[in-house]
């Protein structure tokens, strides 16, 4: 179970890895609350596409970033990780985390997902997501 009323951020590590050493390249917000997510390869000299990652549903997303203006993609991302969220306190403790300024939305699923980097991280919660 998450904790994400901890005062640290030990909570991410009981997250699951989804990706690992990508370069983020683009965030498309698409009709129907869905973003997605796409990210190249940062091995080597091959810069191509490495994954999407599909968000659905999404409730909240939020973004903070150290970057000088003018700079833009793509951006060194450490880690992608995400976890079904199952416990009442849970979804509830997410939901409070990212500033939710609603009710709870009724669903059958809850995921939070998170993007960090030493100079960026976003942070979402939605019903479902993909990996493409």
């Amino acid at each position: 179970m998450i904790n994400f009323n901890s005062l640290s951020y030990g909570w991410v590590g009981g997250m699951n890895v989804l990706m690992r050493d990508v370069n983020l390249y683009e965030i498309k917000f698409n009709s129907g609350n869905s973003i997605a997510v796409s990210f190249l390869n940062s091995y080597g000299d091959n810069a191509d596409h490495y994954k999407t990652l599909t968000c659905n549903n999404v409730w909240k997303f939020s973004i903070a970033s150290n970057f000088d203006e003018g700079e833009g993609f793509a951006h060194f991302i450490c880690d992608v990780r995400g976890a079904k969220l199952t416990a009442e306190f849970e979804i509830k403790s997410a939901f409070e985390y990212l500033k939710y300024g609603f009710g709870i939305p009724n669903s059958n699923e809850y995921h939070f997902v998170r993007m960090d980097s030493g100079e960026m991280y976003i942070d979402l919660i939605c019903e479902n997501f993909t990996i493409v």
